[in-house]
C-alpha cells in the first residue's frame, strides 16, 4: 500500500455514483457496527464544502443521495467517519 497521510480504511467499504455527477449524488457504504457517521467533502485544497451527520445507521451496507447542485465543476473528496474508520473517494462534479 502507498504511503498515505490521511490514515484512510481499507476496512470500509464506499462507494459514490454516478461519478461524474451533475446534481445529486448517491453514497453507498458498508460498515460494521450499527450507529452513526460524519460525512465530509472536501474541495481539492482540503476545504470543507459541505458536512452532514447520519443517524441510527445500520449494520451492512448503506445508502444516502446528497445533493451536490450548489457545488461548482471541479474535483471533491466525500470522506465518512465512524467511530475510528475513515474511508474516502474521490468526486467530480460535471454540469
Amino acid at each position: 500500500m502507498a504511503a498515505n497521510a490521511s490514515n484512510e480504511s481499507e476496512e470500509m467499504e464506499i462507494e459514490v455514483y454516478p461519478n461524474p455527477v451533475i446534481n445529486y449524488a448517491t453514497l453507498a457504504f458498508n460498515i460494521d457496527s450499527p450507529g452513526e457517521a460524519n460525512i465530509v467533502i472536501m474541495d481539492i485544497t482540503g476545504r470543507v464544502v459541505k458536512q452532514f451527520s447520519l443517524m441510527n445507521l445500520a449494520m451492512g451496507i448503506n445508502q444516502v443521495g446528497f445533493d451536490t447542485s450548489e457545488l461548482t465543476n471541479g474535483v471533491y473528496y466525500v470522506r465518512i467517519i465512524q467511530n475510528d474508520k475513515i474511508a474516502g473517494k474521490k468526486l467530480v462534479i460535471e454540469k
